[in-house]
């Protein structure tokens, strides 16, 4: 059996179980949704490396998606030029500072419309947002690469995100608590598994915590029931 949990928010039935190895030698998982109420089952089978799908992404295929296509919906440059208004006049970037930067977070959370304030960017200040479920904590800091902002975003219905971005626009993705691990049939292997996963989910909630990124109580409910879960103890 594999690890089974239910959503606290969308009551979906959620399962994360270990498969074996494919014809190429790399260890597979099975991920499924299922909808408890109708036994309506979604599933798809990744390789362990690969990214993981969240609730975010079962819900939009399967529930959203087929909604949105009967809706107008603007695009993307239409909503980047409302929240930047000098796009809408020719400029490829936000205006500075760190126009770059500003782009490519807007991006990011652009179906929400999301940006950096622009205080915080013209000061570097650190700071957090909260909007629409979201958790976004972010600073500034430079090393030999130059400026870059550093921000780590947290939703109840999809996986934690910890991203670099340079001034440049170059980006990387640091490491975030981890939302499924690998499970197995043997239960002395799977308790083995289980412990590793919060020690190392806890790890990183330390470093998060150092970093000024931890939690103060003001986030979306949703976001602290998940880390909550995130760092529970084993059952």
């Amino acid at each position: 059996m594999g690890k089974s949990y239910i959503d606290p928010e969308t009551g979906l039935k959620v399962t994360v179980e270990h498969v074996g190895k494919n014809k190429d030698g790399n260890e597979e998982i099975d991920e499924s949704i299922t909808d408890v109420e109708t036994g309506q089952t979604y599933r798809r089978r990744r390789e362990v490396n690969s990214p993981a799908s969240s609730i975010a992404e079962w819900v939009y295929y399967f529930v959203e998606r087929p909604k949105l296509r009967k809706l107008p919906k603007p695009g993307k440059t239409e909503t980047l030029q409302a929240l930047f208004p000098e796009m809408a006049n020719g400029s490829d970037v936000p205006n500075p500072p760190l126009g770059e930067i500003k782009l490519i977070f807007a991006e990011s959370f652009l179906p929400w419309e999301i940006i950096l304030p622009n205080d915080a960017v013209a000061q570097r200040e650190r700071g957090k947002i909260c909007h629409a479920g979201w958790a976004i904590w972010f600073l500034f800091d430079s090393d030999e690469k130059g400026e870059y902002l550093d921000y780590y975003s947290a939703h109840r219905m999809t996986n934690d995100g910890h991203v670099r971005i340079y001034e440049d626009g170059q980006t990387e993705y640091l490491k975030a608590i981890p939302d499924f691990r690998i499970s197995s049939k043997d239960p002395v292997e799977d308790a083995r598994l289980e412990k590793e996963f919060i020690e190392e989910s806890r790890q990183i909630n330390k470093m998060l915590e150092a970093k000024g990124f931890g939690m103060t109580g003001n986030e979306p409910g949703g976001v602290q029931i998940r880390r909550y879960q995130q760092l529970e103890d084993p059952k």
